[in-house]
Formats: structure tokens, C-alpha cells, sequence
């Protein structure tokens, strides 16, 4: 009578295959997260873990502005512009003053004006009414502009002498460069631009 076959192992579907013969033992505490290490799949993409440390902290990675570097001061503590008075680009001044046929060079000349008197504290005296109606209104008499004129090239004379820079501005400097296109505006505006980055003496 011939011998009977043994039955076949039932599988166990619920239980993992047993690890071939000579492969080192899986390790504590169960796998590791699927993908865990590589590409977007590592720790650190999940949320497992430390930040990498190759990105430091942010005052590490971009630091602090210095001086004269971009996103940096211009100038070093103590100096700079004095409050009201605004360097300005002389070339895009001289340029509105001419496109708008003038209107933009009666804005500067007030502003500048009130600029002079802040920066000065008030020791260089400025009346804006009386200043802008000789600009304007007195133009058909054609006197009160040119004293006008006169009066605000000496605010900026004794400005200069302030900030310790020669008396450079002058009535028939600033009039006939105006004839050339209104170019006395960027003389004038250059001048100011020298002041504005010093402090008044005395």
C-alpha cells in the first residue's frame, strides 16, 4: 500500500514570509515609515524629526544689512539728511519744470522754501503767501517775481553759509540759467543738495 503525502503548510496571509536564511534580523521597534530618507519621502518632508541644519537661523542665513552695502544705511550714525530738507535728483526737478511748462517749478520753489526755513529752525524766515502771490498774481507786473526770485536766492546764500559751504547761489546766476530751458532749477537744486546733507552751524 503506497505511503500517503503529508498536506501542504496552510499559508498564513495575516503573518509575514519568514526572512530567508542568513539575513540579519529586522530592526527594534518596527520598519520605518515608507520612504523614509529619500527624496520627498524623508523625515524631515513628513514632519519627523529636526529641520536640517544646513539653513541655520535666519539672522545666520542673510544677517544684518551693513553700511553702504545694498539694503543698508547710505551713511554712517551722525550724519544724513537734516529733517525738511530732501536731496531731490536735479535732472528729473529741471525735467517736470519743463514738460509742465512751469506749474511743477512753483511746487519746488515752495517746497524747497519750507524746506530752508525747517532746516534752519526757523532762523531762515519764509512767507509762502507773499512768496507764491509775486510768483503768480504780481507775474503781470513783472517786479514783484524778480523780488521774489531775489529773496529766495539769498535763503539759500545764507543756508550755505550755515552748512559751511561758500555763498554760491546768486540772482543773475539763477535767472539767466532760467532762460536756457529753466536750467537754473537744477543749478538751484544741486545747491540745495549740498545742504541738505549737513547740519546748520551756530
Amino acid at each position: 500500500e503506497p505511503a500517503p503525502v503529508p498536506a501542504a503548510p496552510q499559508a498564513d496571509w495575516g503573518s509575514p514570509p519568514p526572512p530567508p536564511m542568513g539575513a540579519p534580523p529586522p530592526p527594534a521597534g518596527g520598519p520605518p515609515p515608507p520612504g523614509a530618507g529619500q527624496g520627498f519621502g524623508s523625515p524631515q518632508q513628513q514632519g519627523y524629526g529636526q529641520p536640517p541644519q544646513a539653513y541655520g537661523e535666519p539672522q545666520q542665513a542673510y544677517g544684518q544689512p551693513q553700511y553702504g552695502q545694498p539694503g543698508g544705511a547710505m551713511v554712517g550714525p551722525g550724519q544724513g539728511v537734516t529733517p525738511g530738507l530732501q536731496p531731490q535728483d536735479s535732472t528729473r526737478v529741471w525735467m517736470l519744470s519743463v514738460v509742465t511748462f512751469g506749474i511743477y517749478a512753483l511746487i519746488w520753489f515752495h517746497r524747497t522754501n519750507t524746506g530752508l526755513q525747517e532746516w534752519s529752525r526757523g532762523r531762515i524766515e519764509y512767507n509762502a503767501g507773499a512768496s507764491l502771490s509775486a510768483m503768480t498774481i504780481g507775474a503781470v507786473l513783472f517786479v514783484p517775481p524778480l523780488v521774489a526770485t531775489a529773496s529766495y536766492m539769498g535763503r539759500i546764500r545764507t543756508a550755505q553759509q550755515m552748512a559751511g559751504l561758500p555763498p554760491q547761489a546768486g540772482f543773475w546766476g539763477y535767472v539767466l540759467r532760467n532762460y536756457l530751458l529753466f536750467y537754473g532749477i537744477k543749478w538751484a537744486q544741486d545747491q540745495i543738495n549740498e545742504i541738505a546733507v549737513r547740519q546748520p552751524q551756530g
